[in-house]
């Protein structure tokens, strides 16, 4: 297809009604080949902090979001927030939301990604969770447990 970012444009265009023009290009991987519906059907019950990797590098390749431009990233960034964001009402209204002493709590079972939010007090930023993608990033940080 010559311009696959029109294609892309045409299919957006049809589910919001207010997107005028195509405002950039997205590339898609040669080795995404999955989405997230996929993934959240083929993540196995016990898995691995690395078949979680493996699995999600199958739906957008991670070694290319440090390297996004600024805006693209905090386009994806966005996205992947709303997802987030709908994700919770949708646990919320289904009764699934969980509590610990009447707070709200996140369930996250994947690797441990040492960003700004979540990186223990007394370390540095790192860059290896970058390499890593966070598989044994954990165990820097809290130890083997």
């Amino acid at each position: 297809m010559r311009h696959p970012e029109k294609l892309a444009y045409h299919c957006l265009e049809g589910q919001f009604p207010n997107l005028r023009e195509p405002v950039g290009i997205i590339y898609f991987t040669e080795g995404a080949t999955m989405n997230l519906s996929d993934f959240a059907k083929q993540l196995p019950k016990n898995f691995t902090e690395q078949e979680f990797v493996d699995l999600m590098n199958q739906v957008i390749d991670l070694k290319t979001i440090a390297d996004l431009p600024a805006a693209e990233r905090s386009a994806l960034f966005n996205g992947v927030q709303y997802l987030v964001d709908f994700i919770m009402l949708a646990q919320e209204a289904n009764g699934e939301l969980l509590t610990h002493q009447g707070h709200p709590v996140v369930d996250y079972g994947g690797p441990f990604i040492p960003h700004f939010l979540v990186r223990p007090e007394g370390f540095e930023m790192d860059r290896t969770a970058l390499e890593t993608f966070g598989v044994g990033e954990a165990d820097k940080y809290f130890g083997n447990k």
